[in-house]
């Protein structure tokens, strides 16, 4: 309750240590931590611009036989809004953490892979969550109070419920009415094709990037008729442009006038390259009005002025 720790051995099995009596002595472990804090609340979808504190709460160690019943965290501190789990290099099996919230569940099965790594998880403190019973071994992990510091909303895990019928119901009319146009949403951030590759479903992508296709996955499994993939839009443009100073010859530069041609694709992950319409399928249609070019050159022919050409990719 709060700040005070009340044992009830029929919702909780598992010894536990507070802070004050145990110390962590690797030097890079701090410089981890922040990192690691920085990529949880990315996938969270946390506020970039809020500060975040993930501040050390018990080291507790299960045995076999051990478990946590359902429960939600309780706010332990002012700001607090989640909860990471490091779990440290252990031998065991079971033990599987499972999240739910809004009728979606989440299966954390670190047994696997805990022998000779740390893993992670992390949750809002509105989800409810439970630790299954160890079958064998020991798990020993670390846990952490995420803590918002700054000014700005606290956040919280995001109900989808209402939103979630609206995409619902816009794909099943859209559907009833395709007549071969897509939906092209630029993404916030920029992925390697390795990335994409590697990744799955939204842990592919970063903050708002990773909501969306978290969004996109939830009306796909209550029923939505979607589709997605992941791509790079290309644009080329050819126009004109004009000389400053001397040109190629004395060393001058040129600047870009007006396009007199413009040619975009979009290279999907799994269905190929296409053909799309700026104005009626990409969101934003204005995407590349503030990007620079990739790639760009100029070409004096003359009395007929400069051929320009310039690349973008995104």
């Amino acid at each position: 309750r709060g700040s005070e720790t009340v044992v009830d051995k029929t919702v909780r099995n598992t010894f536990q240590l507070a802070p004050e009596h145990f110390q962590i002595n690797n030097p890079s472990w701090s410089k981890e931590l922040k990192s690691l804090t920085e990529n949880v609340c990315q996938s969270l979808g946390v506020q970039a611009q809020l500060k975040v504190e993930a501040r050390l709460y018990k080291l507790l160690l299960y045995e076999e036989g051990s478990f946590f019943a359902p429960h939600r965290d309780s706010e332990k501190e002012e700001g607090m809004f989640g909860t990471l789990i490091v779990v440290l290099p252990s031998q065991f099996t079971g033990g599987e953490l499972v999240v739910k919230h809004k009728g979606k569940t989440e299966i954390f099965e670190q047994a696997g892979s805990s022998s000779f790594g740390s893993q992670y998880s992390a949750f809002y403190a509105d989800c409810k969550h439970e630790l299954r019973k160890l079958t064998s071994g020991h798990r020993l992990c670390l846990v952490y109070n995420l803590v918002k510091t700054s000014l700005g909303l606290r956040p919280m895990a995001a109900d989808n419920s209402s939103l979630l019928k609206r995409l619902k119901a816009a794909s099943s009319q859209w559907g009833q009415q395709f007549d071969g146009k897509k939906l092209v949403l630029m993404t916030e951030h920029l992925y390697t094709p390795a990335g994409i590759k590697n990744g799955k479903g939204s842990a592919k992508y970063k903050g708002d990037d990773a909501a969306v296709v978290e969004l996109l996955e939830l009306a796909i499994e209550k029923g939505a008729d979607i589709e997605y993939d992941h791509g790079t839009v290309s644009l080329s443009e050819t126009g004109y442009g004009e000389e400053d100073g001397y040109g190629r010859w004395g060393g001058g530069s040129f600047t870009w006038v007006e396009a007199t041609d413009r040619d975009l694709s979009l290279d999907l992950s799994n269905w190929g390259c296409v053909d799309i319409s700026e104005d009626e399928e990409m969101v934003p249609e204005t995407f590349f009005e503030d990007q620079e070019p990739d790639d760009e050159t100029f070409e004096p022919t003359g009395n007929e002025g400069v051929n320009a050409e310039r690349q973008y990719a995104d």
